[in-house]
């Protein structure tokens, strides 16, 4: 009997095809837009599995959450995000927003408005969003249900180029 000739070695599995966190931020932001929470979520996730890093991205799943009136696991993502960025104006005005609904941490959400305004002292969304909280009846925060009228509006189009319906910039 003829000896047969060697197998070809097994193919070794392709490496793992590395994303590119911030067309899947886009994709996520897009999905949201569309109402798609669970989906945009999917995508966040995957990208944040990929780079746990990217700050852009937990203050994209932090605003889902906060839409979703998660607010727990929003407060948890854009605190993320400004562990890892801590200049981040958008992160820290999001974290005030998520903030805004518990008297409690009033305080708190009133120091990281001041600090995404000193930050960002021409960003429109936090003047705003800052005068509504100081606005209150009695100085009260928002209730959850103005709170959530609030984001919603703030998910709405505009026709600033550069705005985006989520503030994951």
């Amino acid at each position: 009997p003829k000896p047969e000739p060697p197998k070809p070695a097994a193919k070794a599995p392709a490496p793992a095809k590395k994303i590119n966190v911030a067309d899947y931020n886009r994709q996520a932001r897009d999905l949201t837009n569309q109402g798609r929470y669970e989906d945009a979520l999917d995508l966040l996730n995957q990208a944040l599995d990929q780079s746990p890093k990217y700050a852009q991205a937990f203050n994209a799943r932090g605003f889902v959450h906060l839409l979703m009136l998660n607010y727990t696991q929003a407060v948890a993502d854009f605190s993320e995000a400004i562990r890892l960025k801590p200049d981040y104006a958008e992160g820290h005005h999001n974290l005030a927003l998520a903030l805004s609904p518990f008297p409690a941490r009033r305080a708190e959400a009133l120091a990281h408005y001041n600090t995404a305004l000193r930050l960002k002292p021409d960003y429109p969304k936090a003047h705003y969003n800052l005068a509504i909280l100081l606005a209150s009846p009695q100085g009260q925060p928002l209730s959850a249900a103005d709170l959530a009228a609030t984001v919603q509006r703030l998910a709405e189009p505009t026709t600033d180029r550069k705005s985006t319906r989520l503030n994951s910039s």
